[in-house]
């Protein structure tokens, strides 16, 4: 007589996958079946919680994404620079934050790209900005009103915008430089993309 399986019996799912029940198979390459292996191994996971994580993480990455860049069009943008700037290295053989030559070509490249998709009409300050403009030299000291004024000025907001952003890298260089050992990733508890930026673009900083 044939034995049949109890209702829930079989091997017990262990790890962050207990009391899954939800079963799926298919078929891949031995090559990236040796990928799966080295990892379950380097990191002491089971197989089928390598698989699950990263079918997850194929599924969380465009949010991750979005948290840590901005919407469609902040991302849009980035992925325009991204591809105009590796071309111009491709072309110069070097980088464009280790090379003068190569530097101005890409202010210019980046300049130029951008220039493909301006809005057209006269520059119209924000109403956000009047306001936070009025209410700056409604409560400034007499030495710092002119700063209301100043910040309406899509040039100096520019300017200020990439001032402080180059503050917060520095400030993000720790004395120890213990913010450097992790791995960089997109995560809810790990969105902060200067410890990236720093190591990448001034690695001299991450010594």
């Amino acid at each position: 007589m044939e034995r049949k399986r109890a209702p829930g019996g079989g091997r017990k799912p262990k790890g962050s996958y207990e009391g899954k029940s939800s079963a799926f198979s298919t078929r891949i390459t031995p090559e990236l079946r040796v990928l799966l292996d080295e990892e379950a191994e380097r990191t002491g996971q089971s197989l089928s919680q390598i698989v699950e994580r990263r079918l997850r993480e194929s599924f969380d990455q465009p949010k991750r994404m979005q948290k840590a860049l901005g919407p469609t069009h902040v991302r849009a943008l980035a992925y325009m620079l991204a591809r105009v700037i590796a071309s111009l290295e491709s072309a110069t053989g070097k980088q464009w934050n280790r090379d003068a030559f190569t530097f101005l070509a890409a202010q210019n490249a980046l300049r130029t790209a951008m220039d493909e998709f301006a809005p057209k009409g006269d520059p119209v300050t924000p109403d956000v900005l009047v306001q936070r403009a009025q209410k700056i030299e409604e409560n400034a000291p007499p030495d710092n009103k002119a700063m209301g004024s100043y910040m309406t000025q899509p040039q100096a907001l520019g300017i200020i915008h990439a001032l402080t952003f180059r503050d917060m890298m520095v400030r993000s260089v720790h004395p120890t430089h213990d913010i450097y050992d992790r791995e960089e990733k997109f995560s809810d508890e790990d969105e902060s993309l200067l410890p990236f930026i720093v190591r990448n673009l001034r690695p001299e900083d991450a010594k």
